[in-house]
């Protein structure tokens, strides 16, 4: 009785760092973000020019929801400023927030480059 061997060969291509900070913000990438911030998010709103009437809209439109929340904070923030709003200016914003809202910056900044696999 034989026993077939498995043989895994090591992928030849390797990983490149890439900036993409100044790529326009997407959907996917506001989620993310969203997952690095606390409950607090209210205090970066006046950093994005959003009112206190459009925060509280947020919060009855995702009562409970807090990621829903800041979401929708930012999407209307990315919309406002259509073809201005790149991820780094809004790491650059969090940064400047960390005092009032909590924020794991770590992971926020790591948004700003994605890994490649090239040959």
């Amino acid at each position: 009785m034989s026993k077939n061997k498995i043989v895994i060969y090591p992928d030849k291509r390797k990983p490149v760092k890439i900036y993409v900070g100044n790529n326009f913000l997407t959907d996917d990438v506001i989620m993310e973000i969203t997952k690095h911030i606390g409950s607090c998010w209210e205090f970066i709103a006046p950093q994005l020019n959003i009112g206190h009437d459009a925060t509280e809209r947020f919060k009855m439109d995702y009562p409970g929801n807090c990621r829903m929340q800041m979401y929708s904070m930012f999407i209307q923030w990315r919309d406002n400023n259509v073809n201005k709003t790149t991820i780094k200016m809004l790491v650059d914003i969090l940064e400047e927030c960390r005092r009032n809202v909590t924020i794991n910056i770590d992971n926020v900044r790591k948004l700003l480059y994605v890994v490649e696999f090239v040959e």
